[in-house]
């Protein structure tokens, strides 16, 4: 089992980063108060924080088991065709 902690990480970098450019955009162009348009990407992660912390206190997986074979399903995908690239 490889380690997903680097990719998850990056992960929710790159969705930070959307969801606050969203938020910058809203502040700018819209009339939503610029104090709630900034707030929004750290509220949204305030709530995902408590779900995982919610999750990993009662010992259950950070996700469901579906989506953890389909996370499983993509990598095996992903390696199989480097892995072609590579005896190419």
């Amino acid at each position: 089992k490889r380690a997903i902690g680097i990719p998850l990480g990056l992960f929710f970098f790159i969705l930070y980063y959307v969801v606050y450019t969203i938020g910058k955009t809203l502040a700018e162009d819209t009339s939503l108060p610029v104090g709630l348009s900034m707030w929004i990407p750290n509220i949204l992660f305030l709530f995902l924080t408590i779900g995982a912390i919610y999750r990993v206190a009662n010992e259950k997986p950070l996700f469901s088991d579906s989506l953890n074979d389909k996370i499983i399903r993509l990598r095996q995908m992903w390696e199989d065709r480097r892995n072609k690239k590579r005896e190419v």
